[in-house]
């Protein structure tokens, strides 16, 4: 089997690398040395080319990428550990990077998993820079890795390099599947948690994926064996469609019983006293009384947070410690202000955020308390993360006009993507 190397730059020396070191240090960055060779590839196109050179040109340009993701999947690593995210208010690496880059947030999660496993098997990872194993093999390999048995993965690292190295992709898959399957199968380490994977394709259809344990396995397919209908010669659909049918009639029900289409509002009994309840969100907490019914003392930021979308039952103390007013249970926005919030603003509008308008919570932009309206022009969908990091930083500050938020960071700058400003 012929092994992975592509034909590659044997001239290429340190004198060479030398010379590219000098380029750097001179413009002072070697992200420009890095534009300057893509932008000579851009300038030479593929027809002027012969056979050989473009069959052999093809295998080496995707050898120098691959190396780039390993270097790209390092740099991911480390944004993530040190968690560059919260600097643009995102909720995880993976949502700031796709929304910096455009990449789906999969890609972002399996660049982390991967550069964590060239920490865990070395010679992979140098192997992996130095292109002489592909980004592919790497990631069969880390999708492979199970909580507990890394110890065990890291002894198989020979055999492993082995495959990758000769191009042997179907070989690294089997090795890897297999490796999963006796760690699962050990049965001496916690059972790998389950996951559903929903995602978006093409002509706005949406794929679904998942893995689950026995007993959820059971549980799911007995409703969709209850609710799928039986086979008949009538109709034409396969099984793997009325399964499908199935599970959209199981959730429209489900709707229907529960929730009625949309997220249910908290239900809350605050006590507040008078002078706290007053008193500027900028005070900060640990002023006054402000009790939940069960969950004792609560962060002043969170009341406005709380009184944006939720079902209030306020208890006011005076300085006797008195109840002062008892103001009956109401919902700040009405449900269909709700409903109609949810329609034209869709989801989260956080800049970047994905999380659909029936996980949000409607955010007064002008705050209750100071006056704002319960309207539709002063709602915006936020998801609760969102929702309770800008109450938590009114450093950040936010303008609501044409139904679109637009949000500033505490230097005055405007939260906006990086990607198409930055230099390449």
């Amino acid at each position: 089997m012929a092994e992975f190397d592509a034909p590659e730059d044997d001239e290429f020396d340190e004198s060479l690398m030398d010379r590219a070191r000098v380029m750097a240090a001179e413009v002072g960055d070697p992200f420009l040395v890095l534009r300057a060779a893509v932008e000579l590839f851009a300038a030479t196109p593929s027809e002027s080319l012969t056979d050989t050179g473009l069959s052999a040109d093809v295998i080496r340009l995707r050898r120098q990428i691959g190396r780039l993701e390993a270097v790209f999947g390092e740099y991911v690593l480390g944004s993530h550990r040190r968690g560059l995210c919260g600097h643009d208010a995102m909720r995880s690496t993976p949502a700031w990077l796709a929304w910096q880059t455009g990449l789906h947030r999969g890609q972002v999660r399996r660049a982390i998993d991967t550069a964590d496993l060239a920490e865990l098997l070395p010679t992979m990872g140098r192997a992996w820079r130095d292109g002489r194993v592909s980004t592919n093999a790497m990631e069969a390999i880390a999708a492979a890795r199970v909580a507990g048995h890394d110890e065990k993965l890291a002894a198989c690292e020979e055999e492993f390099y082995d495959l990758a190295r000769r191009g042997d992709h179907k070989g690294v898959r089997r090795a890897a599947e297999a490796f999963k399957h006796l760690a699962r199968a050990d049965g001496t380490m916690p059972i790998e948690p389950d996951g559903l994977r929903l995602s978006k394709v093409l002509n706005g259809r949406s794929n679904i994926s998942g893995e689950l344990s026995g007993d959820a396995a059971e549980t799911v397919t007995t409703a969709l064996n209850t609710f799928m209908d039986p086979p008949a010669e009538t109709d034409d659909r396969t099984p793997a469609q009325r399964r499908a049918d199935a599970l959209v009639r199981i959730c429209q029900i489900a709707l229907h019983q529960g929730a009625k289409g949309v997220r249910a509002a908290a239900n809350v009994t605050v006590t507040v006293d008078w002078a706290t309840f007053t008193r500027s969100s900028s005070s900060g907490s640990g002023l006054g009384v402000m009790d939940g019914q069960y969950t004792g003392p609560i962060d002043r930021r969170d009341i406005d947070r709380l009184l944006c979308d939720s079902t209030i039952s306020r208890v006011i103390m005076g300085p006797d410690s008195k109840p002062l007013d008892v103001g009956r249970s109401q919902r700040a926005f009405t449900d269909p202000q709700r409903n109609a919030i949810i329609a034209r603003d869709q989801g989260c509008g956080w800049i970047g955020c994905e999380i659909p308008g029936g996980w949000c919570e409607v955010h007064h932009h002008t705050h209750w308390e100071h006056g704002g309206p319960t309207c539709i022009e002063n709602g915006c969908l936020l998801c609760p993360y969102h929702h309770r990091f800008l109450h938590r930083h009114p450093d950040w500050t936010t303008t609501f006009h044409n139904q679109i938020l637009r949000i500033y960071r505490p230097d005055g700058r405007e939260l906006l993507p990086a990607w198409n400003t930055l230099a390449a």
